[in-house]
């Protein structure tokens, strides 16, 4: 079934220069269970100077009908 969902972070250390993704299936919360595995990373590199919390990432995961994962991240005051 394709569904999407779109959440914002901010970076949590000044001049961060790179926020990683990973993208774990399973229906554990605990992100360390052996239930959980991960299947998947992205990230964003090269993260213009900021202070801590300054910087929002919006990130969106879209999961389509064919069961195709696609994570989309953007660093919202430069795009």
């Amino acid at each position: 079934m394709p569904c999407e969902r779109t959440r914002t972070y901010v970076t949590g250390e000044d001049n961060q220069p790179r926020v990683e993704i990973e993208v774990l299936q399973g229906e554990d919360e605990d992100p360390n269970s052996p239930n959980v595995q991960l299947i998947g990373k992205a990230g964003l590199r090269n993260l213009p100077p900021h202070k801590a919390g300054e910087l929002v990432i919006e990130i969106t995961l879209r999961n389509d009908a064919d069961g195709v994962i696609e994570v989309v991240a953007k660093e919202l005051k430069s795009g």
